[in-house]
């Protein structure tokens, strides 16, 4: 049975009534539905003028893909949280062989069965990720996962394989690019921990890359600080000020978009797959915390509205 729907949010598999091949029949089902859903999302980035109609669609086509791939999302989280996966899931093995250095242990993830010895040096070695990257909040961890699946989404073209098979094969390689961007940041990195060798410009890794159909030479600063500071410690809540601390991960993240790089709700929409009013909504109960918490009249607060104009969007 192919994996590609493993990490799909569906009640398929759980209905004992329907035989094998009625269940790869819905299945299917399932993958249209979501190949559909993705050429939606798509639109409203891929035609140089959209109307109202249009954005609408897209952004509940966003929330329908972002509920139904939750699984994904909260196995990757627990699996960098936790450092906790299951020896017969290929994809979690995969995923962890990408944060391995040592051959005969990226060898003992290829294999169906490893001994006890192998096993807990190949825990050891990815437990740095656990303790750098995994000590984030969930909720800005989930953040991250549904950015990278939106980015990637916006990358898709249907070509001779289904958008599960491209998230299947891809998503892995996108997050593990981004952890390691935040682990090299040396501010994000406590002292204690073990060392950490990256090996992303390895040529076994790049070589799986390229055999995955992922694309490896392109610089991407999706996930780049365009003004470098506040850095990774502040969204996290580890060090901001006082004014601060009251909001959650994802609030100080569009404060920093909308406020300090001049993005506005819509553009902050489309990277976090959030919609528009739910941006909108946090980005004001977040300024409501801070005044209240400085002793501070909202009514003496300017509203502006950001264009997005002199926004310093990715390329």
């Amino acid at each position: 049975m192919n994996e590609e729907l493993d990490f799909i949010t569906s009640e398929v598999d759980d209905n004992e009534e329907l035989s094998q091949r009625e269940v790869y029949e819905q299945k299917q089902i399932a993958w249209q539905e979501i190949e559909d859903l993705v050429m939606i999302y798509k639109k409203r980035f891929d035609d140089e003028k959209v109307d109202d109609e249009v954005i609408a669609a897209s952004e509940r086509a966003g929330e329908e893909l972002i509920a139904r791939f939750e699984n994904l999302f909260h196995k990757y989280s627990s699996l960098v949280r936790t450092g906790n996966f299951n020896w017969r899931d290929r994809t979690s093995k995969k995923f962890v062989r990408l944060f391995i250095d040592d051959q005969q242990l990226k060898s003992a993830l290829s294999r169906t069965k490893s001994n006890n010895q192998f096993r807990r040096k190949i825990h050891d070695k990815f437990n740095f990720v656990v303790d750098t990257y995994g000590a984030l909040d969930e909720e800005y961890i989930l953040s991250d996962l549904h950015t990278v699946f939106c980015d990637l989404m916006k990358r898709y073209e249907p070509m001779g394989r289904t958008f599960c098979g491209y998230i299947n094969n891809a998503f892995r390689f996108y997050l593990y690019r981004h952890i390691t961007s935040y682990i090299k940041e040396p501010m994000s990195v406590k002292s204690n921990v073990i060392e950490f060798k990256s090996e992303i410009v390895d040529d076994e890794t790049l070589h799986e890359y390229n055999r995955e159909g992922v694309i490896t030479k392109e610089e991407d600063d999706t996930f780049e600080h365009n003004l470098g500071i506040p850095d990774e410690r502040w969204i996290t809540g580890e060090e901001c000020g006082e004014a601060f601390q009251g909001l959650t991960p994802i609030q100080r993240k569009i404060i920093v978009k909308y406020y300090l790089e001049n993005w506005n709700d819509r553009q902050i929409s489309d990277a976090y797959c959030m919609h528009i009013n739910a941006v909108n909504q946090l980005r004001r109960r977040a300024i409501r915390t801070i005044a209240e918490s400085q002793g501070i009249n909202l009514e003496w607060i300017r509203r502006v509205r950001n264009s997005g104009a002199k926004a310093r969007l990715p390329k």
